[in-house]
């Protein structure tokens, strides 16, 4: 007997699609907490470095990627429900936050370090 009681549609995504939605979720997410982990430890100084460049770039590639996947692969929350612009604009802030907080403590930590 077929289940008449779901008749929610699953959405198809492409494999960029389902890249980039991996890529938000964890990739971007780890390129920027490695790289300020490395400011912390490794860091010659505790002024501007070409890792801060990339730190800067796992961030705002993190905040891109989610952006795509809204506007352009159909992406959903969590729940499976569609994503809104709203939801971009809520993890963009949250991650410019994050972040900048990992980059402020890491060069604390780096400045502390090198004294």
């Amino acid at each position: 007997m077929p289940d008449v009681g779901n008749n929610k549609a699953v959405p198809s995504t492409s494999s960029l699609g389902c890249l980039l939605r991996v890529y938000w979720m964890l990739g971007g997410v780890a390129v920027f907490m490695f790289s300020g982990l490395w400011i912390a430890v490794s860091s010659d100084s505790a002024w501007f470095c070409a890792i801060d460049v990339l730190f800067g770039a796992g961030l705002f590639s993190a905040i891109l990627a989610r952006y795509l996947d809204i506007c352009h692969f159909n992406g959903t929350k969590a729940t499976g429900e569609p994503a809104t612009m709203n939801d971009w604009r809520r993890y963009a802030i949250l991650m410019l936050v994050v972040g900048c907080a990992v980059w402020g403590l890491a060069h604390g930590v780096a400045w502390c370090r090198v004294g």
